[in-house]
């Protein structure tokens, strides 16, 4: 009877897989994958700065925390398949865990005491303690479903269920699963808590009772005997005893997220009093609880956008404008606040309106200065100078811009100086950049968004101007239409924008459509660029096939001249067509090759009347095949008959026993003992009418393969097969630096076909070329994919962050 039960308990767990498994697979993909897409923005206004609010700075959340959970989007964005991956896996893989509980009883979760805490990492028990208490609080929302399948399969299970944790259709699967599929992101148990707080406050479980009912139902899980099934209590149960451990268990329903934070701070000291302890067991017992490594400071709040982009909070980084200077040299420079002349003058701060105001003025100025005054763009230094050079500063008043405002001209001072720094930006374009500097700070003084949002018109605008001159280079700009358009726009910044942002929406619309239009016609060329190159690709291979099968089939051959001239001048056209137009494998080209093998057998006599006989035989059929395969590929009737001529009267005088000068063809020079034999090369011996006896003709042969060559695994050499059409290369000559776009690529000869920003060929190389150039320096990929502000804002966020770690 034991036996039976086992089996049946076995074979109902395994029932209760079958069916949760397709049931709730969907439902938890679906879950999973709107907590992925939902997370950057999650993740971003969880932790906007307090900055402005009264809250101490002991109360407030940890910045170091606030750091890493802002870590994660940049992260996730990078490694995002690989956690979706992992989703669909990890579930099937807990859900048939489920019904091994019978066949592995050892698998069974043993109740255990405060005690066996110690030898569990500090980290990992904290995340099984988040687990525990927001499973618990999802569970809820699941009653009495959830406790009737429990007890139900519980009474089945012949005791191998001992939590209801253990279902495969409890919340806590989901919130485990998720956490277990951003192991590719090595976050850290801070970080690891978050996830699963995150997910806990945003998962909806309102179709997961449903799925519960129908799989106990499609199950057959037994029903519970009335006789047994527990009953509800008309008073409530006592309260039990408190312990000094039950403080790290008990939850505050008011407040989940501080609650949960005391709990695990908690917990964490006591474990790590644990830990001192066994390692020094005669130490005194402290009773002050551990409070942790101090937080290092706030470097910077950054998430990705709606449009991929990097969004920033300006307050925050505004904040570190004493930082600034170390990672830009222009605002290390030139300093916003002017040095007093007179220490006693009386001091005014201005307000934002009023530095508009002084930025509007000196964009007047900027505006009516040409690009022909003005080669270099402005430096940062220069323009920050301006601003300051501006600013009242006498022996009665001292002008200062307020410190928020400030800070935000820092911050964009800094963006610029990067932006002007960029190697991916052609000078051109910097030089028309530059110009901008004076409205984008007005703009980021006016309107926070800029920095918000990566959709922001202002932040596009400057992208797409960035976008569309990638490919400008010393000669580009000259009676350039793109060039002059995007010149337009910069002027019409500088002499429109004065508070109403949505100049730059309507600039970004009429030149987003304008570009649109030159990029299809570019297109256009470049399509017929490519067409052509992979035409003419074509015909030289089908010649060097041409000339390849010829010097096969007549090297070290003696064969009379009229032959080498009907063969090199006549039918060489006939293979030509036919490798071309049917293919080496067709009939048309097996056909043309028999005639090669009939004109040599038929120069070269036996002793015999035999081969007198078949080559009259032969003759007439060869003649007309000659004359046909001429006429085919319109080669010149006249020329035709003449060649055709020759091979008559060399097939009389063969036949006749008359002796008939040969040559011998080679494809090297030859090591002569007798030099009264003449050498002549293939171009030279067609020129002749008869050849004076017996001489060496040398064929052509294929090209040499290039004798500096890198090794097949060097990584210059890997990048130039991998690049994709569409790419910007640099290349830099002695005097110049030109910028062109890869626009086809020859696979059967290696070659790479780039052209310039009007789509018009420019360059050819091969593989094996481009690789040596960007080995020795003298061509450099363009990367273009993420766009200049953003490029910018990396490079400053990473520099905030060197200097945090720094300190």
């Amino acid at each position: 009877m034991p036996i039976v039960n086992a089996i049946s308990n076995k074979h109902l767990f395994e029932r209760v897989c079958y069916y949760t498994q397709p049931l709730l697979l969907p439902l938890a993909q679906q879950q999973c994958i709107q907590f992925l897409n939902a997370l950057p923005e999650l993740i971003f206004n969880e932790n906007q700065p307090a900055a402005d609010t009264a809250q101490p700075a002991t109360e407030a959340k940890s910045l170091r925390d606030i750091n890493e959970m802002l870590d994660i989007i940049a992260t996730l964005r990078a490694l995002r398949p690989n956690v979706e991956a992992n989703i669909r896996p990890l579930l099937v893989q807990h859900i048939q865990q489920f019904a091994q509980l019978v066949k592995s009883p050892q698998q069974q979760i043993a109740p255990s005491d405060i005690q066996s805490w110690t030898i569990v990492s500090v980290d990992a028990m904290e995340i099984n303690v988040a687990l525990d208490l927001y499973g618990a609080k999802l569970a809820t929302a699941l009653e009495p479903v959830l406790s009737d399948a429990f007890l139900r399969l519980q009474a089945g299970g012949g005791g191998a269920l001992v939590n209801a944790n253990q279902l495969p259709f409890h919340p806590r699967l989901m919130l485990q699963v998720t956490l277990e599929s951003f192991t590719p992101l090595d976050l850290n148990s801070r970080q690891q808590q978050g996830i699963i707080r995150l997910f806990a406050e945003t998962i909806d479980l309102k179709t997961l009772k449903p799925i519960i009912e129908q799989i106990v139902v499609e199950a057959q899980v037994p029903a519970l005997d009335k006789t047994i099934r527990p009953q509800p209590s008309s008073t409530p149960p006592a309260r039990p005893e408190k312990k000094s451990t039950d403080r790290l268990i008990q939850k505050n329903e008011g407040d989940d997220k501080q609650d949960l934070s005391a709990v695990l701070r908690d917990l964490k000291a006591f474990n790590l009093q644990q830990r001192q302890r066994q390692a020094n067991p005669n130490a005194p017992r402290a009773n002050a609880v551990y409070q942790g490594d101090p937080n290092r400071p706030m470097t910077t709040a950054v998430a990705t956008g709606a449009a991929g982009g990097v969004i920033v909070e300006p307050d925050m980084l505004g904040g570190l404008a004493s930082q600034f200077g170390q990672l830009s040299q222009g605002v290390a420079q030139v300093s916003l606040s002017p040095k007093p002349v007179n220490a006693l003058a009386t001091e005014q701060i201005l307000p934002t309106q009023r530095v508009t105001d002084l930025l509007t003025r000196l964009q007047a100025l900027e505006s009516r200065a040409t690009p022909d005054n003005q080669q270099a763009q402005p430096s940062v230094a220069q323009v920050r100078d301006t601003i300051r050079g501006q600013l009242r500063n006498d022996e009665a008043y001292l002008e200062r811009i307020n410190q928020k405002d400030s800070g935000l001209m820092d911050l964009v001072s800094t963006l610029f100086d990067f932006i002007l720094d960029d190697e991916e930006l052609p000078s051109a374009m910097k030089v028309l950049l530059g110009r901008l500097q004076l409205p984008m700070l007005k703009v980021a003084l006016l309107d926070p968004a800029f920095f918000r949002s990566d959709t922001h018109p202002a932040r596009r605008l400057l992208n797409q101007l960035a976008r569309a001159g990638i490919g400008w280079d010393a000669q580009s700009k000259n009676n350039d239409v793109l060039y002059s358009r995007i010149e337009q726009v910069v002027f019409s910044i500088l002499n429109e924008f004065n508070d109403d942002v949505r100049l730059f929406e309507r600039l970004l619309k009429d030149f987003e459509v304008f570009f649109a239009e030159q990029d299809k016609r570019v297109s256009i060329i470049e399509e017929r660029t490519r067409l052509a190159e992979e035409s003419r690709a074509r015909a030289e291979a089908a010649r060097a096939l041409v000339q390849q099968t010829l010097t096969e089939k007549l090297t070290n051959r003696e064969v009379p001249l009229p032959m080498v001239r009907l063969l090199f001048e006549g039918w060489r056209h006939v293979l030509y067509m036919a490798s071309v137009k049917e293919g080496v494998e067709s009939a048309y080209w097996q056909q043309s090759l028999k005639v090669i093998d009939a004109l040599l057998w038929s120069c070269n006599p036996l002793p015999d009347t035999v081969w007198v006989e078949r080559l009259t035989q032969l003759q007439p059929r060869l003649v007309n095949s000659l004359r046909k395969g001429l006429a085919a590929v319109n080669f010149d009737a006249v020329h035709t008959e003449q060649l055709l001529h020759a091979v008559l009267a060399l097939h009389q005088a063969l036949m006749a026993g008359q002796p008939v000068p040969r040559a011998q063809l080679v494809t090297t020079e030859p090591d002569q003992t007798d030099p009264q034999y003449p050498v002549f090369t293939l171009e030279d011996a067609l020129k002749h009418a008869e050849l004076p006896g017996q001489a060496f003709i040398i064929l052509p042969t294929q090209a040499a393969i290039e004798a500096d060559t890198l090794p097949a695994n060097d990584r210059c050499v890997v990048t130039a097969r991998q690049l994709s059409i569409g790419r910007w290369v640099e290349f830099k000559q002695e005097t110049q630096v030109d910028r062109h776009k890869l626009v086809a690529r020859i696979r059967s000869s290696e070659k790479m076909i780039f052209a310039n920003r009007r789509g018009i060929k420019v360059a050819e190389l091969t593989e094996m070329q481009f690789a040596r150039a960007l080995s020795q320096k003298q061509a450099r990929i363009i990367e273009d994919q993420i766009e200049v502000i953003d490029r910018a804002m990396h490079r400053v966020v990473g520099g905030l962050r060197q200097l945090a770690d720094a300190d």
